[in-house]
């Protein structure tokens, strides 16, 4: 059948589903749209019963046989559902209790049809289908029961035959799974669902499964960088418009095309149908009747001109798993990445050849062009769907890992001129905002504040508030800091987020001088250190043992060997960025590892000369109060040729000096031209320890961002 066909045919059944849901709100149309599959031309409801009710908490007993003969008994009939009210038991029957559920869907009740549904299931056991499960899993979904949608999702897999409830299912599980850290899982299943979705497949399950693998994978090849794309989960929802009523779907769907095509392997690839210039090279008609990958490839690229190599490392792999598919009108990239990225390969084009290899775990350039790929596919194939503006926002996204963020910017504000009205709009502006950052700060600004404004809610409004507070905290402004980051932390539940955004809120706090707030926020954080991640736990406890805060019992030897080993293994450019290494080798300083401390510092210190303010603040945040024992001048200025570069003139540096002679000392450390800019830069960080130890926080302060004034010219503070 033509698209303007299928085109119709989908029209129709919004139409019909539109009609159903007049009067309810949009939420309540979704759901109802999606949950209401409506009753296959296989299954007819039992004609013998009337729909049970209930009035001040009675219900009416089922009038069928059945029933009537078993409450004669006092006893319910064999498998029918038994439900208490004011202590009495009331068999229902199954119809009854679907009709209900149904009605409680679409009055946005879903507690109550998943009560419903989930005695269903657990009474009529083997005999519920697969729909009735579906239908389980949506109302467990919007509720947030992960776990449980999962399972039903998959039974509702095993239990059906219908292309329509199949599809849903498998979209319904990848959506969990892409929330709850298995995105590589969703994308593959997604796209084995592209290539199988055989039969009956319209047009809105080929955008929406298209742009849905988009958006997962782009959150793959983004996964170092979680704040960089705002991936909002309400772009993933029921599929509404392509699981209305099956009957519509029987009535209206293309139907398969099979029997049009080959039947033998040997004549696999019936035809070239045309040059795709707007994706990657040419759009295949196939149907493989079930032949290993290896020869499908073969076929496949024979067919389309292009030599495809297979690595040895690949060949026994592709061998021994076969391929049943049909699918019409993929670009052949498309094809490629559905066949090969579920059984990790991936594939490299190199002039007229293509190269299958082993899928390496954590290849970001071969995850960022497969992103890139289905993306521009799904905006070209469905360019009005309603996943298209996160689309393109995250299309976008991928441009600026890249590095190329004028494209990036470009492409945010084309989606913005494109879709005015989108709801999607917060997130736009806070990757405005982002593309903004390293280069102009007050569009940046602008950019979270307008994303703010918005009020999306969620993570995306958090975000948003979390790169202000930062922003302020850069500037020098961490009274302008504070409140967005209180705003901040009570619009997230996501424990990775929720850290950052609390360690800044108390580094805020620490700055603006309200010393009390500061250590209550961070004390918050180690009493719920078990909810959050391992190297922001270490952040915490680091942070209290220099600042004197944390209790005796915590400071044991094990404490400081956990902590040792945590900062040893620690990625650098996580959480708080380059700057890691410093923080790290102040505590191996601190807790007397000075080897280790001296070996890392030397290995950084040509990488990292200055420190803004930003990272000053972190400084300060977890600098000791504690002045280590300190000598005479004049030992000190004996000490300084020797120990030129190393921390060994910090450890070195004699005991009961007061602060006029430090700096002293450090005026002389400044005159003289052999002296290190390193041994200038720690000694200005002791001089800051013993400022903050006299509560004199400002000139404290100074000392850590490097802006002491009156030290460098020699006045008195």
């Amino acid at each position: 059948m033509q698209m303007r066909s299928r085109s119709i045919g989908i029209a129709t059944a919004i139409c019909v589903i539109c009609g159903v849901c007049i009067g309810l709100s949009t939420q309540q149309k979704l759901n109802y749209a999606a949950l209401k599959v409506g009753e296959s031309k296989g299954v007819q409801r039992s004609k013998n019963y009337e729909q049970g009710s209930y009035e001040q908490g009675n219900y009416e007993q089922s009038k069928t046989a059945e029933s009537n003969e078993a409450d004669s008994l006092g006893q319910p009939a064999s498998g029918q559902p038994v439900l208490k009210r004011n202590g009495q038991r009331f068999a229902r029957s199954t119809p009854v209790l679907l009709d209900e559920a149904e009605q409680a869907i679409q009055d946005a009740r879903y507690e109550h049809a998943e009560d419903l549904l989930s005695e269903i299931c657990k009474t009529q056991g083997a005999r519920v289908d697969g729909r009735t499960f579906l239908k389980l899993a949506v109302c467990q979904e919007t509720l947030g029961l992960y776990q449980e949608a999962v399972e039903n999702y998959q039974t509702a897999i095993s239990r059906t035959q219908s292309q329509p409830v199949l599809t849903a299912a498998r979209l319904g599980r990848a959506r969990i799974w892409s929330k709850s850290g298995k995105a590589l899982s969703a994308r593959n299943d997604l796209l084995r669902t592209l290539l199988t979705h055989q039969d009956v497949r319209s047009v809105a399950v080929e955008a929406r499964l298209v742009h849905q693998i988009g958006l997962v994978s782009a959150a793959i090849a983004l996964k170092s960088d979680a704040g960089l794309s705002s991936l909002s989960d309400d772009d993933l929802t029921i599929p509404a418009e392509e699981i209305a009523a099956e009957k519509f779907v029987n009535e209206i769907l293309v139907t398969s095309r099979a029997s049009n095509l080959p039947s033998s392997s040997d004549e696999l690839v019936r035809n070239v149908l045309r040059l795709d210039s707007s994706s990657d090279s040419i759009l295949l008609e196939v149907q493989s009747p079930g032949i290993t990958v290896r020869d499908f490839l073969v076929q496949i690229s024979a067919a389309s001109g292009i030599n495809c190599i297979i690595e040895e490392e690949c060949l026994e792999r592709l061998s021994q798993r076969n391929i049943a598919t049909n699918f019409q009108g993929l670009p052949l990239s498309v094809i490629f990445d559905s066949v090969l990225f579920p059984l990790e390969c991936c594939w490299v084009e190199q002039g007229n050849e293509i190269h299958v290899h082993s899928l390496e775990n954590g290849d970001e350039n071969v995850d960022l062009e497969q992103a890139e790929r289905i993306l521009r596919f799904a905006m070209t194939s469905a360019p009005e769907h309603s996943l298209a503006p996160i689309s393109m926002t995250a299309l976008a996204a991928l441009k600026a890992r890249q590095g190329d963020r004028t494209v990036a910017l470009r492409g945010l504000q084309r989606t913005l001129e494109q879709f005015p009205d989108t709801s999607h709009a917060g997130e736009i502006w806070l990757n405005i905002g982002k593309c903004h950052l390293q280069k102009n700060g007050k569009e940046a600004l602008a950019g979270f504040y307008k994303a703010a404004d918005l009020g999306a809610g969620g993570d995306t409004d958090a975000i948003a508030n979390l790169y202000i507070g930062r922003i302020h905290l850069r500037n020098a402004c961490p009274t302008k800091a504070v409140s967005p980051l209180r705003i901040a932390q009570d619009l997230t539940v996501d424990d990775r987020l929720q850290m950052e955004i609390l360690l800044s809120l108390a580094a805020a706090y620490q700055m603006s001088g309200q010393f009390s707030e500061s250590e209550e926020v961070l004390t918050r954080c180690l009493q719920n250190r078990h909810s959050f991640e391992k190297r922001n736990e270490i952040t915490i406890i680091s942070s209290l043992i220099e600042s004197g805060d944390l209790s005796p019992k915590m400071r044991t030897r094990r404490e400081s060997v956990e902590l040792i080993s945590a900062l040893s293994n620690l990625d650098f450019n996580s959480t708080f960025g380059e700057y890691w290494w410093f923080l790290s080798c102040r505590e191996y300083h601190e807790l007397g590892f000075n080897e280790e401390a001296q070996r890392l510092f030397q290995s950084q210190q040509s990488q990292h000369l200055g420190l803004p303010i930003e990272q000053q603040l972190r400084t300060l945040l977890f600098s000791g109060s504690s002045v280590e024992s300190l000598a005479s001048e004049e030992k000190c200025r004996r000490s300084i040729g020797a120990a030129n570069d190393s921390l060994d003139m910090i450890s070195s540096l004699p005991p009961n000096i007061s602060l006029e002679e430090l700096l002293e000392l450090y005026k002389a450390v400044v005159s003289n031209p052999e002296s290190s800019g390193k041994v200038k830069q720690y000694l200005l960080q002791k001089i800051g320890h013993v400022y903050q130890s006299q509560g004199q926080h400002d000139m404290a302060i100074q000392c850590y961002t490097g802006t002491l004034e009156s030290v460098l010219s020699g006045n008195e503070p």
